[in-house]
């Protein structure tokens, strides 16, 4: 039996978020496949821990290797996400925008078409870029992607999986000193914002939480006056759950609170997560490495099969790791599986002085 593991890095900052998620890879006998083959995810491992200001990729990549060391966690392989403000995602008509008005020595794009013809588009600058990959490698891990910000919290919702709604929904996280919202119409995701959060005591610290979702919301509903949402996703620490049952009366859609990874039955192992809208981002850009992997996993397959009877023909959902239309499930629309995938796996790791 096969385990696979993989690390969420979630780049804040002034803080490194990390979680580990392992699943182990069983066979199935006539049961339905998940989107993760095998037995259900375990969160096994998460951990924090402060960064100073201003630090060099060197001293950031030896605060990540003692967080990894000191926390007992083992897997390599890594999805870094990029801090907040750090890129952007824009969901647009097919060729409304050209990829070549962003400068491929300053920049690094990537972009894939939804089912609905529509074009998603990811920018991010190359050196922030480079600098995340580069500390993964100090810091002795494997990448397997940058993510841009947002995404992972978008992951750890389940907004893009089989359990999600086919009309508009909202996902919010809610957490410590920031909250981020999302916007999906079926299974296209439209646009991701984090935003700092006002610290008030007691009950105004609720009421100011309150309005920064709200105000989120209506920006989103305003940048796409087409889309109707239907429900909201909501995850929260435990001191803010009684702001989020009243978040359905400020946003006027039905809210349904969440924990990570729960549309993956995603378990935890040992200790109860207490903040799990910290750990969202990180917890979600594991959960797609380990999605990645078991992907590798079965191109290694395919490519091995005999030609002739049984043997799969190329299409969008078995392409290579490079191709920018990778299917993220056959049994929902097209959204690339991880941004700035090649990226991240061609740059080679430096030579050793």
């Amino acid at each position: 039996m096969k385990v696979r593991e993989a690390l969420g890095v979630d780049f804040r900052g002034d803080r490194l978020n990390v979680a580990q998620v392992r699943q182990e890879d069983v066979p199935h006998h006539g049961a339905a496949r998940s989107e993760l083959p095998g037995s259900r995810p375990v969160l096994t491992h998460w951990g924090s821990q402060a960064v100073p200001a201003g630090a060099e990729s060197a001293a950031v990549a030896a605060v990540l290797r003692k967080l990894l060391d000191d926390g007992g966690f083992t897997a390599t392989a890594a999805v870094l996400g990029l801090p907040r403000g750090r890129g952007f995602l824009r969901c647009q008509a097919a060729g409304q925008e050209e990829m070549a008005a962003f400068s491929p020595t300053d920049y690094v794009v990537d972009s894939w078409r939804t089912d609905d013809g529509r074009e998603v588009l990811g920018v991010a600058s190359r050196a922030d870029v480079t600098r995340l990959v580069e500390i993964a490698h100090q810091a002795s891990l494997q990448p397997v992607a940058v993510e841009l910000p947002g995404l992972g919290c978008v992951t750890a919702l389940g907004m893009l999986g089989e359990s999600a709604a086919q009309g508009a929904m909202l996902g919010v996280v809610l957490g410590e000193s920031d909250a981020t919202a999302a916007l999906v119409d079926g299974q296209v995701l439209l646009a991701v914002q984090t935003r700092l959060r006002q610290h008030a005591a007691g009950l105004d610290r609720w009421d100011s939480a309150l309005t920064s979702v709200e105000q989120m919301f209506r920006l989103l509903a305003m940048a796409h006056p087409g889309v109707t949402t239907a429900q909201a996703r909501v995850m929260v620490n435990s001191p803010d759950r009684q702001a989020a049952k009243n978040l359905a009366d400020r946003l006027g859609v039905p809210v349904q609170l969440v924990r990570p990874g729960a549309d993956r039955n995603l378990s935890f192992e040992g200790r109860e997560l207490a903040e799990p809208a910290e750990y969202a981002a990180a917890i979600g850009l594991a959960l797609e490495g380990l999605e990645e992997i078991a992907a590798a996993v079965a191109r290694g397959r395919r490519a091995r099969r005999p030609s002739g009877r049984g043997s799969v023909r190329p299409t969008a959902a078995n392409a290579s790791a490079t191709d920018a239309h990778t299917m993220r499930s056959r049994n929902y629309s097209r959204r690339k599986t991880l941004t700035f995938k090649a990226w991240a796996s061609t740059r080679r790791k430096p030579a050793a002085k």
